[in-house]
């Protein structure tokens, strides 16, 4: 049905129900002691009036052709016909009586016109108005629930941009026009610019105690800019006590032909040295606020305080977690130096990176080793926690050193691989970190590490992102595959996963006398022989792999005469393994992972 044609009369029905309420209105004012009824009639019209004109906008808007079905407007089409046969004809009453020029100013002149017509006028009236306001609160029912599915549409649709501009934040990068960028123009541009680690050099331990003073200086360089890092602590006796002098300087050269040096920041201060047992450090590493101001506040210690191991007090600050004292400290004026800002990532406090970062504290700064603040989240001590966030924060502030390398070579995933989550490699990854990252000595991936360190977590993940065919033909220097650092480590549960992944069983390495076990030097081994070179238990487990992988055993434990045969008899064994602290003599292994006594990597 046509909508049009059902209310092509209202805008009529509406000038003359105004009119009628005109004419009402005057009747009203000319009457002394007007009837009750004239003004119920004169009420009752500005009702209808009323409701006809939001009738009325709510057509010209459009709302019928999109609020009613065909049998509301056929309902609606019927009261508009009564209501303009009932207002034609009080209209015309009206008019008759509104004529006359003769004021009536008597109740009797009622008589005139006669109010059982008015009576029934008005009955006309009242259902008039009934069947609009049912009307309207249809439509009203209408617009409303049109409202709701539009208002649940938009909410959905911004929730959608909202999720959509918070993975192209957690990506770390996005586009101008919106559309993706290409990850490998991306990663080309970040390696231009990443500062990569050169070298440090450090005061002697020997000199350290003689002189009971500090000094570092750490180079790094992108393909435009060397930086230096320069931090020295000398000390001196004054009348107060134990202080140090301290310099610190972070300066950049221009690789041109004519070198130009600028000084990007610059400290100089003078400080108490305290004991690591004194009252501050210990308030500090309780996070007792109050206990701080107070020692501050009776002068008994300073923010510039440094302990006697070199350590400022916003280090034992964020130890303890306390967001508030480290607030308090850096508004007190502690400065935060580099190893303050890397003992959050040491202690894992995302909240405290995002204070120091507010303070514009350098996000890109490098440890004496190399270390960024995302390497210094994962480390053989490190409980396995997913450190995402922390991640976020930094990817947030333009952090461009996923992909820095250490002084060893190892990146951000390489530890996360070794020591992290899946879910903290899955972040990694996001951040455009290389999967194909070598390290300087063995030239092992994130995966070697994974296999060599009982990460099955870690090593699912990073064969799941990057499922690539030649995954499983990975060679590290000595030519070992997967499967040989499997076998030399004994996780033989990556060992069956490994074989179930294709990896081949039978690949023999290459010969050398460096990085292999006494047993095994100047030999081509395959993985099984290096499992074989482990011992007895070793091999037997090893068998056990390739059987749940459906392979053929072709030296059976049994068969060989343990008591002879020339093996090393050991995981491990080699200068690597022995650098990284694997100790396998006394079988000490916690929850199916190796000890490491101790690494290279200096937290």
């Amino acid at each position: 049905m046509e909508v049009v044609s059902a209310v092509a009369s209202v805008t009529t029905l509406v000038a003359l129900a105004k009119e009628i309420w005109t004419i009402a209105g005057d009747l009203v004012r000319n009457f002394q002691n007007a009837p009750k009824e004239l003004i119920r009639i004169s009420n009752q019209t500005s009702l209808v009036y009323l409701e006809l004109e939001c009738v009325n906008r709510m057509q010209q808007e459009g709302g019928f052709r999109t609020s009613l079905t065909d049998e509301e407007t056929w309902i609606f089409q019927q009261s508009l016909t009564v209501a303009k046969n009932s207002i034609v004809s009080i209209h015309k009453d009206c008019k008759k009586y509104s004529a006359s020029k003769c004021r009536i100013s008597s109740r009797f002149a009622w008589t005139i016109f006669d109010s059982k017509t008015v009576d029934v006028h008005m009955a006309h009236l009242q259902r008039i108005e009934s069947s609009i306001t049912v009307i309207l609160q249809v439509l009203n029912m209408k617009t409303s629930m049109k409202a709701r599915d539009e208002n649940e549409t938009s909410t959905a649709n911004i929730l959608q941009a909202l999720k959509a501009y918070h993975e192209e934040v957690r990506t770390g990068y996005s586009c101008i026009n919106g559309d993706t960028c290409p990850p490998s123009a991306s990663s080309d541009i970040e390696s231009t610019i990443a500062f990569r680690y050169l070298n440090a050099f450090e005061l002697p331990k020997i000199w350290k105690s003689v002189l009971g003073s500090e000094m570092t200086l750490i180079t790094s360089q992108n393909d435009f800019q060397q930086c230096y890092e320069f931090y020295t602590r000398m000390p001196f006796v004054s009348f107060t006590g134990r202080m140090s002098f301290i310099l610190s300087l972070s300066l950049r050269r221009t690789r041109t032909f004519w070198p130009n040096f600028s000084i990007l920041a610059g400290h100089l201060n003078f400080a108490n040295v305290v004991p690591v047992q004194s009252e501050i450090v210990n308030a500090c590493k309780k996070g007792d606020l109050i206990a701080v101001r107070d020692l501050f506040r009776q002068k008994k210690a300073a923010p510039t305080d440094v302990s006697e191991d070199d350590r400022g007090l916003l280090w034992f600050a964020t130890q303890s977690g306390s967001v508030e004292l480290v607030r308090f400290l850096v508004h007190a004026g502690a400065p935060v130096r580099p190893n303050a800002f890397l003992s959050t990532a040491y202690w894992r406090q995302p909240e405290i990176l995002r204070l120091l970062l507010h303070t514009g504290a350098n996000v890109e700064v490098l440890g004496v080793n190399g270390f960024t603040a995302a390497s210094f989240l994962y480390g053989p001590s490190r409980d396995p926690v997913p450190q995402t966030e922390y991640l976020e924060v930094l990817a947030c502030n333009s952090f461009s050193n996923f992909n820095a390398k250490d002084h060893t070579g190892w990146t951000a995933l390489h530890r996360a691989a070794a020591f992290g989550t899946s879910a903290d490699v899955k972040t990694l990854l996001r951040m455009k970190a290389s999967i194909d990252s070598r390290t300087y000595s063995l030239k092992w991936t994130p995966l070697f590490c994974a296999v060599c360190f009982y990460n099955m977590d870690t090593l699912q993940e990073l064969w799941t992102q990057h499922n690539d065919p030649t995954l499983k033909d990975q060679q590290d220097l000595r030519g070992w595959n997967l499967l040989h650092i499997a076998a030399g480590a004994g996780n033989f549960e990556a060992a069956l996963f490994l074989l179930q992944q294709g990896v081949d069983q039978r690949a023999a390495s290459r010969a050398t006398s460096r990085f292999v076990p006494p047993a095994l030097r100047d030999r081509c081994v395959t993985p099984g022989e290096v499992a074989r070179n482990c011992g007895e238990d070793a091999y037997k487990k090893w068998t056990e792999a390739l059987s749940g992988a459906g392979h053929e055993v072709d030296v059976r434990p049994e068969d060989i005469d343990w008591g002879t045969e020339d093996v090393d008899g050991k995981l491990g064994g080699c200068e690597c393994c022995e650098n990284w602290g694997f100790y396998r003599g006394g079988h000490q292994f916690v929850n199916n992972r190796p000890i490491f006594i101790h690494t290279v990597y200096r937290q």
